[in-house]
């Protein structure tokens, strides 16, 4: 709801939260945060983590790096150009290495270069104060209640992509994360 100082007022009581913001798409933005928490909640078999994952040729691949790393933008590339978008920021995955597709749109941080406003189009962008989305008809994004195998790791460090794809690697950086 909206507060006296007309900001969105977000709250959660069933995760003793409660936050506000003075704009809508950040307020969309929390709101499907709490979402993804509460679903990870209700599903005893997934666990929630911070990464982002792309369907490529078949194949499912996980992309990690850190807060800010490039993994979002990443994403919105790559799909705008080949693959599908599977999650951006929150993965639910599995201890048998699927995850569980949510279907929520990805998310960028401002600002964002000329470039990739061409790429993907002006009219696909949901701008905010300091968050866009991305149209996910315009990434494929894949529709809710789906799962994929992984197979492969791309981790995102200082500008630098390593491919991990050996099963038990993956397991170990996705248990190292959640």
């Amino acid at each position: 709801h909206v507060t006296k100082q007309k900001k969105y007022l977000i709250e959660s009581s069933s995760l003793s939260f409660s936050k506000s913001h003075s704009d809508l798409v950040s307020s969309f933005n929390q709101f499907l945060i709490i979402l993804s928490y509460l679903i990870a909640d209700s599903l005893k078999k997934f666990e929630l983590f911070h990464g982002a994952a792309i369907l490529e040729k078949k194949r499912c691949v996980v992309i990690l790096g850190d807060k800010k790393s490039g993994k979002s933008l990443f994403v919105a590339e790559t799909c705008c150009k080949t693959g599908s978008a599977i999650a951006d920021d929150l993965l639910l995955i599995n201890a048998n290495l699927e995850i569980l597709t949510l279907g929520l749109p990805v998310r960028i941080r401002r600002p964002l270069g000329q470039n990739f406003i061409d790429l993907i189009g002006p009219r696909n962008l949901l701008v905010g104060k300091s968050l866009i989305y991305v149209n996910p008809r315009r990434l494929r994004t894949l529709k809710a209640g789906l799962t994929q195998k992984v197979t492969y790791l791309l981790m995102l460090k200082d500008q630098k992509k390593s491919k991990i794809t050996a099963p038990n690697e993956i397991s170990n950086h996705l248990r190292s994360r959640m």
